[in-house]
Parts: structure tokens; C-alpha cells; sequence
């Protein structure tokens, strides 16, 4: 599989916060980052709205919360 294009500037996976995560952070990119990440709510939400909109605090499966996001900014 592919990995995520956006994973060098994901603010989330490269945030202070997130490398305190240890197992779970690394568990997230096995997934998300180098395996299915057209379907992480970061990616999706920039794709839609553009990357540098995206909250630092959202969650890569938290895709419902992305989808009420851009709802609410795009209409």
C-alpha cells in the first residue's frame, strides 16, 4: 500500500503531542498514514477544505467530527 502524501506536514502525526502517544501514535500510522489513508478524517477534511484548516486536534478516525467540520464551513 501506498502512504499518505500529506505525512511529512500532517500537523497532527508531527505534533509534540502526538510523539508523547508512543504505541497508539504508531498504531495510527500503520493504519492511516502507511496503509489506508483515503480514509482518515485529516486527509479527507484536506482534501475538502485544505490542509491548513484542519485542526491539529483532530484524530484520523474521528471522520464524523471531519464531515461536521466542513459541513459547517462549507454549507
Amino acid at each position: 500500500m501506498d502512504s499518505c502524501d500529506k505525512y511529512n506536514e500532517c500537523t497532527y502525526i508531527n505534533s509534540d503531542l502526538a510523539k508523547d502517544m508512543g504505541v497508539f501514535l504508531e498504531a495510527l500510522k500503520v493504519k492511516y498514514c502507511h496503509g489506508d489513508y483515503k480514509k482518515c478524517a485529516r486527509y479527507i477534511l484536506g482534501k475538502k477544505i485544505g490542509n491548513d484548516k484542519v485542526p491539529q486536534t483532530l484524530l484520523p478516525a474521528e471522520l464524523e467530527e471531519a464531515i461536521a467540520i466542513a459541513n459547517k464551513l462549507l454549507g
